[in-house]
């Protein structure tokens, strides 16, 4: 995983390769759901805050993040 920038700088055969995290189905649905909530608390759309889906595969939070302005 540390060398996967190589592949990008490398033969072009390997720069249409994508590497991405092995997880079971339980842990790709509760991603899911983890991420439509915080689409949901980003489409209403609180003031000085945005909602962001945050964390390892096996432990995402929806946090809320100060906006910069």
């Amino acid at each position: 995983m540390e060398s996967l920038y190589k592949g990008k700088n490398g033969k072009s055969h390997f720069k249409q390769l994508s590497v991405t995290q092995d997880m079971t189905k339980n842990d790709r649905s509760e991603m899911q759901k983890k991420a439509e909530g915080g689409k949901e608390k980003k489409r209403e759309n609180t003031g000085e805050y945005i909602w962001r889906v945050r964390g390892a595969t096996g432990s995402l939070k929806v946090v809320r993040l100060r906006k910069r302005q």
